[in-house]
C-alpha cells in the first residue's frame, strides 16, 4: 500500500492564534491532529502536548502502561495509552500553571499498519474513512 500525506493549519477569520497542532510520521504511518478547545484558556499549548506526548509514546517502544483490551494490537493498545498519558500531561501542566487552568484540545490520531488501522478519538475532531470513493 502506497500512503501519500500531507497537513496543514489555517487561523481562519476569528482567532488571533492558532490552536490546531499534528504531526505525521511517516517512519511509521502515524497521524495526529488536535485542536485547542476553542477560547478556552491556552489551547495551543494544550494541542501541542497532546500531539508531542502521543507522538512520543507511540515512537517510544520500551514505555508500557496497563490500559488495553486482549484483542487489541499493539499498536492500538499503544496509541490508547498514548491519550492517557496526553491527558495527564495536559492536566499536570494546568496544575502546574494556574493561567492554563480549564485547557484542552480534542485529538484525532490514526495509525496504519499494514491493512489495520488504529484509530484514537477525542471531541469533536473528526476521521472519516475513504474507501472505494465513499466517505464514511
Amino acid at each position: 500500500m502506497r500512503i501519500v500525506s500531507g497537513g496543514v493549519t489555517d487561523l481562519g477569520r476569528v482567532r488571533t492564534n492558532n490552536e490546531d497542532c499534528f504531526r505525521i510520521v511517516e517512519s511509521l504511518n502515524l497521524f495526529v491532529l488536535a485542536d485547542g478547545m476553542g477560547g478556552e484558556a491556552h489551547g495551543e499549548v494544550a494541542s501541542e502536548l497532546a500531539v508531542e506526548t502521543i507522538v512520543k509514546h507511540c515512537m517510544d517502544a520500551e514505555t508500557q502502561l496497563g490500559l488495553s483490551e486482549p484483542s487489541w494490537t499493539e499498536k492500538t493498545r499503544r496509541l490508547t495509552n498514548a491519550v492517557h498519558l496526553a491527558n495527564k500531561s495536559i492536566y499536570d501542566s494546568a496544575e502546574a500553571h494556574p493561567e492554563q487552568h480549564g485547557m484542552g484540545a480534542t485529538l484525532t490520531a490514526a495509525w496504519i499498519d499494514g491493512s489495520k488501522l488504529s484509530i484514537a478519538h477525542v471531541g469533536d475532531s473528526r476521521a472519516y474513512l475513504l474507501r472505494s470513493g465513499n466517505l464514511q
